[in-house]
């Protein structure tokens, strides 16, 4: 059953996070956080995940596989995005780094 949800998705190193050096990484999370912490509307919220998302902010995909997951007013509840996203994070193999522990856990 995961062999069929995965089997049309990309793979781990056609990511945008993949190519991202540590720096561009730390850099790109560091614009978001500030930005998330300033938002306070929920779609605005799961936009601005899917933004820096796209961009590879790991931190960004991560809320956004919740935001999936659990749906709220704004999102309805989509468990193959979530499962998605919490892999592109498990996987994520940045410098020092040994995939996101939450998303692992998920």
């Amino acid at each position: 059953m995961l062999k069929q949800l995965f089997s049309g998705s990309k793979t781990a190193n056609s990511y945008p996070e993949q190519s991202l050096s540590p720096a561009e990484q730390a850099s790109l999370s560091a614009v978001f956080n500030e930005r998330y912490q300033a938002e306070q509307e929920p779609q605005k919220l799961f936009e601005l995940c899917k933004l820096h998302a796209d961009l590879g902010v790991i931190d960004a995909i991560y809320l956004l596989a919740l935001f999936y997951e659990r749906g709220d007013s704004s999102v309805q509840a989509y468990y193959p995005q979530a499962m998605e996203c919490y892999k592109r994070c498990a996987e994520y193999t940045g410098e020092n780094s040994q995939g996101h522990a939450q998303a692992q856990y998920n």
